[in-house]
């Protein structure tokens, strides 16, 4: 199901063997992107679902999932099942926050800090080069949500509390978290 997309990958990045992933594909784009961040969440009979802006962006936020690597940066490894975007949630303090999942739907967390133990962003704020894209609760339809981020470390890390499980999405409202069916 992802064939139709092979002209948009051979346009917009390159294919690169990844030690523990093998072949993935990694994006030509500008330096500071992050997967889930140039585009806006929209609700559907799914749930809260990702419409992309990059050209290349439907299949790498629907099937497959993200990791990151010092040789790379951000790269995508393709799937097979469809989902309405492969993030981890988190809310709390009247924030909605993701970040992409990678494989074994765990979080990705390129700069170190873990966020294991329930808390979306790092203690201590220094949300610098953060994976988390956070924005308040009533902009999370909004149509530009790389203007509306609100900067990690003016949330407050012990109110916004990430999802336990990567099957829990953020109900219509943004103010809580249920299982997915």
């Amino acid at each position: 199901e992802l064939d139709a997309y092979a002209g948009e990958f051979e346009a917009n990045g390159a294919w690169q063997y990844e030690g523990t992933s093998g072949y993935v594909w990694v994006p030509r784009v500008a330096v500071g992107w992050q997967p889930y961040s140039n585009g806006h969440w929209t609700w559907t009979p799914f749930g809260w679902t990702w419409v992309p802006y990059e050209r290349w962006g439907w299949a790498p936020s629907h099937y497959g999932r993200w990791g990151f690597s010092a040789s790379f940066g951000w790269y995508w490894s393709p799937g097979r099942t469809w989902g309405p975007g492969w993030v981890s949630w988190a809310v709390g303090g009247g924030y909605v926050g993701w970040c992409p999942l990678g494989w074994r739907n765990r979080p990705v967390h390129p700069w170190g800090w873990g966020g294991n133990r329930g808390h979306a962003v790092p203690r201590g704020g220094r949300g610098h080069g953060s994976s988390w894209n956070v924005v308040r609760h009533g902009d999370l339809g909004g149509r530009d949500v790389a203007r509306r981020r609100v900067p990690i470390d003016r949330v407050d890390s012990t109110a916004l509390r990430a999802a336990s499980s990567y099957a829990a999405r953020p109900t219509r409202d943004g103010r809580g978290l249920r299982e997915s069916d």
